[in-house]
C-alpha cells in the first residue's frame, strides 16, 4: 500500500525556560543601566559646559583687570616723568617703569589669548553655535544666577561645624539614591544577581514545552489501500486519513553540568566585581559631596574677605601713589603697593566663579543640577532636606 499524504505540521510552544525568562529580566536591567549611563555622560556634558562658561568670564574679567593694571603702570610712568622733569628724580625711575610697562603688556596679551582658548572650548562643547566673536554677561554678586546658589536652603543652615555634618549626611544620602553612576551600577548589579540565580536553577530546572502534531492523508493506492474481511472482523470500519499528536516535553541537558557549574562560578565572580565597584563608588560619591560642601563653606567666606582686601589694597594703591607723585616714597614702594591691589582685585573677581564652581561640583556628585530642576523636583528636594532636619532635632 502506498500513501499520499500532507507533511505533518508540528507546533511547540514553550511554557517554561529559564534562561528565556532571566534573557527577558536580565536585558531590561541592562537597559535601564544604560539609560542611566547616558544620563551621567549628559551631567557630565553639562558640568563641562558650565565649568568652560566660568572659564571664559574668568579669562574675560582678567583681561579688563589687566588692561586696567596696564593703564595704572602708564599713569605712573608719566608720574615719573614729571618727576624727572622737575629733578626730584633720575632717569632709574623711567627705566623701571617702562620695563613694568612691558610686562603689563605682555600680561593683556597672556589674558586676551586665554580668553580666546576659552571661547574657542567653550563654544565646541556648544557644538559650535555661538558667533565667532561672542560675549557674555558677567555675573555680578546681584545677579539671579548667583543668589540661586547663595540663598539656597543649603546655604542658609550650613554655617556651623554642626550644620555642616548634617548638611554632609544628607547629600551624601542624596547621592546614593539620585546619582546616575549608582543608579546604572545598581541595575547592572541586579542583571548579575539575575545571572547567578538563572546559572543555579539551570543545574534542576528542565525546559518545559508543548508540542502537537498533525498530518492527513490525501489518497491510498495499492494492496492494504482497502479493508479486508479480516481487518472488518476485528472491528475496523474505516481507514483514518487524519492522525495527530500531543504532547508536554521536558529537556535537560545531562551533560552540561560541569559548564553551568562553571557558569555559576563566572557569575559569582563578576557579582564580586560590582560589589566592589560598587563600594568604590559610595566611597568616592561620600568623599566628593564632604569635601564639595567644605569647598562650598570656604569659597562663600571668600567671597567676604577678598571684596573686602581688595577694596583696602586699592585705596592703599590710591595713596601710595599721591604720595609718590609728591616723591613722599620710593618706586619699590609704588610697584609693591600696585601688586598688591593688582592681585587682590583678581582674587575678588575670581572669588565668585570659584563659589559657583564650587557649587557646580557638589552638585555633580549628588548627581543632578538644581538650576535645571522643574519646580516641582526643587519643592520635593526642599521637602525631603526640611524632613531631614526636623528628625535630626
Amino acid at each position: 500500500m502506498s500513501n499520499v499524504a500532507v507533511p505533518g505540521l508540528t507546533f511547540t510552544q514553550v511554557i517554561y525556560s529559564e534562561q528565556a525568562i532571566a534573557a527577558i529580566k536580565i536585558s531590561k536591567y541592562l537597559e535601564q543601566a544604560q539609560e542611566h549611563n547616558t544620563e551621567a555622560e549628559v551631567l557630565r556634558v553639562l558640568f563641562d559646559t558650565y565649568t568652560a562658561y566660568l572659564n571664559v568670564l574668568s579669562a574675560k574679567t582678567n583681561v579688563q583687570i589687566q588692561r586696567e593694571n596696564l593703564a595704572n603702570t602708564r599713569k605712573n610712568k608719566e608720574l615719573a616723568a614729571i618727576r624727572v622733569n622737575l629733578g626730584s628724580s633720575n632717569n632709574t625711575d623711567l627705566y623701571r617703569w617702562e620695563s613694568e610697562l612691558a610686562f603689563a603688556n605682555q600680561s593683556v596679551i597672556e589674558a586676551q589669548t586665554t580668553l580666546l582658548a576659552a571661547k574657542l572650548q567653550l563654544n565646541t562643547l556648544v557644538a559650535n553655535n555661538l558667533e565667532p566673536d561672542y560675549d557674555i554677561e558677567d555675573i555680578s554678586l546681584q545677579g539671579d544666577l548667583f543668589r540661586t546658589f547663595s540663598q539656597g536652603p543649603l546655604a542658609e543652615v550650613a554655617k556651623t561645624p554642626q550644620s555642616l555634618r548634617v548638611v554632609s549626611d544628607f547629600l551624601v544620602m542624596e547621592s546614593q539614591r539620585q546619582n546616575p553612576n549608582k543608579k546604572a551600577l545598581v541595575e547592572n548589579l541586579n542583571a548579575a544577581n539575575r545571572q547567578l540565580t538563572q546559572s543555579k536553577r539551570l543545574l534542576y530546572m528542565p525546559t518545559v514545552a508543548l508540542q502537537a502534531q498533525t498530518s492527513q492523508v490525501l489518497g491510498r493506492s495499492g494492496a492494504g489501500s482497502t479493508l479486508d474481511a479480516s481487518a472488518m472482523a476485528l472491528g475496523v470500519t474505516e481507514l483514518q486519513n487524519n492522525s495527530w499528536f500531543a504532547g508536554i516535553s521536558l529537556s535537560f541537558p545531562i551533560f552540561d553540568g560541569f559548564s553551568r557549574k562553571a557558569a555559576i562560578q563566572q557569575s559569582k565572580i563578576s557579582l564580586d566585581q560590582l560589589d566592589y565597584s560598587q563600594t568604590l563608588l559610595d566611597q568616592n560619591l561620600e568623599l566628593g559631596v564632604r569635601a564639595g560642601v567644605l569647598n562650598v563653606l570656604s569659597t562663600s567666606t571668600n567671597i567676604r574677605f577678598s571684596q573686602s582686601a581688595s577694596e583696602s589694597a586699592n585705596k592703599n594703591f590710591e595713596l601710595v601713589q599721591e604720595n609718590y607723585k609728591q616723591g613722599q616714597v620710593t618706586i619699590t614702594q609704588l610697584i609693591d603697593a600696585q601688586q598688591t591691589a593688582l592681585q587682590a582685585e583678581l582674587a575678588a573677581a575670581f572669588s565668585i566663579y570659584e563659589y559657583i564652581k564650587a557649587h557646580l561640583q557638589l552638585e555633580f556628585n549628588v548627581g543632578s543640577f538644581i538650576m535645571l530642576m522643574p519646580e516641582d523636583q526643587v519643592q520635593d528636594f526642599n521637602n525631603r532636606f526640611q524632613q531631614y532636619l526636623i528628625n535630626q532635632n
